[in-house]
């Protein structure tokens, strides 16, 4: 990279940084006596949890541990960039610092992001602005999924395009709300551009070899899509010539891959076995169910730059570029990584659309061939590219100067987990509802029953029994017997737990109400230490 390149990349990140951070800016601008901003305008409930995760950090963990469950746990290595950042924060403002920190983390991710991608981009696109085009949509692009809601009118879940819910299809979601994913894809670019830089060098197998390996600590699925598209570029070059591929394995490739294995396979191993055998982590993996979306989801969302990709493909393919034979495979493996038979199968196809968005790059100039019609046409293509990301951050921008649940909380809320926070002991079980489950970890260092679909064990079973215990359907011994079941140290009742349908809200005598204020009863059963 130029120093031209590199000073466009490091503008364009700081363009990206101002534009993701404004909805956060507003909301806690939006604070007031009234309302405390938890950090986040969309996925707060993911966002509550990665907050919870720093706050484990904060308290000492170096193995992730969920307080989301009363499941007993022996601890993985996994989430370690939030239990590294919580050991950042101290009191008092906790909650508010981990928040920051957060989008710090977010912030200094966008920069590696567009260096990583703008890199690879290089290795295919032979001139600057192809490059900048192509960075830009790999980063800020999307597709027509926007036309959905235009069609249906309807903003249900199931119902929300790839480029509203899917940051592995889409790169802008990743750098706008998920820090973690966004660094992982950078990893990920890197390690596939030193893969392909690498010439048979072996410092460049064991560079690639721990650029992965750090990625398999932070997200460990996205570096085993990395594995798979290495794989189908080596399958799809053995295809197109066995003499020349044989010439290329022993002089190029094989000394690389070899070293690229190495540091990788020991976590790999750790990680089988851990989610093979520890009891916790094979429920969580069974209850993680994120399935990808029909295949017309997809044709959708990469509809706009199919067409100039399929040019690209063509021209890679003529070319005869085993390099360029890359972007190829990794299309082609695409369908079976988002239809693998797994849990979470929608996290597989990790940064696919990177590679949409440099062979439709290519593909779009080698079809027009004219550099001035190739000026003229692309932004035209990119400002409708970028139709989703704009209205996130509309959207965004939009519920942040409207305090309200769950993006805000009550200053009761904060009132009441706070007291928690101070008189509870770290890791203390408390019953809630699951809205006020999802939020009090992120304040309070205590754990609740239910809070967070996957990391909630038996929630399917466990909420119904959570709503009995609220809305009356229980006598006083059957909610006796339940908090002595789930050795349950804390009780919050409050105006969400109230919301769960029933009038009653007398407890048993033999628990003591220990705090009384503004809407919130808190109790302690006689469970807690």
């Amino acid at each position: 990279m130029t120093r031209s390149e590199r000073m466009w990349c490091l503008v364009y990140s700081g363009i990206l940084v101002v534009l993701t951070t404004i909805p956060v800016w507003i909301g806690f601008g939006a604070e007031g006596d009234a309302w405390r901003f938890t950090g986040f305008v969309i996925g707060v409930e993911d966002g509550n949890s990665y907050i919870a995760k720093m706050l484990l950090g904060q308290g000492g963990a170096w193995l992730f541990r969920t307080p989301y469950t009363g499941m007993e746990q022996h601890g993985v290595l996994a989430f370690l960039p939030f239990l590294l950042l919580g050991k950042l924060a101290s009191a008092p403002a906790l909650h508010l610092q981990l928040a920051v920190l957060y989008h710090l983390f977010r912030i200094a991710t966008i920069p590696l992001v567009v260096m990583a991608t703008y890199r690879l981009a290089a290795v295919f696109l032979p001139g600057e602005g192809q490059r900048r085009w192509g960075t830009v949509l790999a980063t800020a692009g999307g597709g027509l999924g926007w036309a959905m809601l235009l069609v249906s009118g309807s903003q249900s879940a199931a119902s929300l395009p790839l480029e509203y819910i899917s940051p592995e299809s889409f790169g802008f979601l990743a750098l706008y709300t998920l820090p973690h994913l966004a660094l992982t894809r950078a990893l990920m670019l890197i390690a596939l551009t030193t893969y392909l830089q690498s010439n048979g060098r072996m410092r460049a197998g064991w560079e690639a070899g721990l650029i992965l390996m750090i990625s398999l600590l932070v997200q460990p699925l996205t570096a085993l899509t990395c594995l798979a598209v290495i794989g189908a570029h080596q399958l799809l070059l053995f295809w197109r010539g066995r003499t020349a591929f044989s010439n290329d394995w022993n002089a190029r490739w094989r000394p690389v891959l070899w070293r690229m294995l190495i540091p990788i396979l020991p976590f790999l191993v750790y990680y089988i076995i851990a989610f093979s055998t520890d009891p916790f982590l094979k429920l969580w993996s069974a209850q993680n169910q994120l399935q990808s979306p029909p295949p017309g989801y997809y044709l959708l969302a990469f509809g706009l730059l199919l067409p100039f990709s399929i040019v690209g493909i063509v021209t890679a393919w003529c070319q005869r570029d085993p390099d360029a034979s890359l972007l190829t495979a990794w299309i082609l493996i695409f369908p079976l990584l988002a239809y693998f038979p797994y849990p979470v199968q929608r996290r597989l196809p990790e940064g696919v659309w990177v590679a949409f968005s440099i062979l439709a790059i290519k593909g779009f100039a080698d079809l027009l061939r004219r550099q001035r019609v190739f000026k003229l046409a692309m932004p035209f293509v990119v400002s409708i590219s970028m139709i989703s990301s704009g209205t996130l951050i509309m959207g965004g921008a939009a519920v942040a100067s409207r305090p309200a649940r769950p993006m805000f909380r009550t200053s009761a809320d904060v009132a009441a987990y706070t007291w928690l926070a101070d008189h509870a002991q770290p890791g203390d079980l408390v019953l809630a509802s699951y809205a006020t489950g999802n939020a009090l970890p992120a304040w309070a260092g205590v754990r609740v029953l239910i809070g967070l679909g996957p990391e909630s064990a038996n929630l399917q079973a466990l909420e119904p029994e959570v709503k009995a215990f609220y809305n009356g359907e229980w006598t006083e011994e059957e909610q006796a017997s339940f908090v002595k079941l789930h050795d349950i140290g804390w009780i919050i009742l409050g105006p969400e737990e109230r919301d769960l349908g029933g009038k009653r809200t007398i407890l048993p005598a033999e628990w003591q109400i220990e705090y009384d204020d503004d809407g919130y009863q808190i109790f302690r059963t006689g469970e807690s230490p």
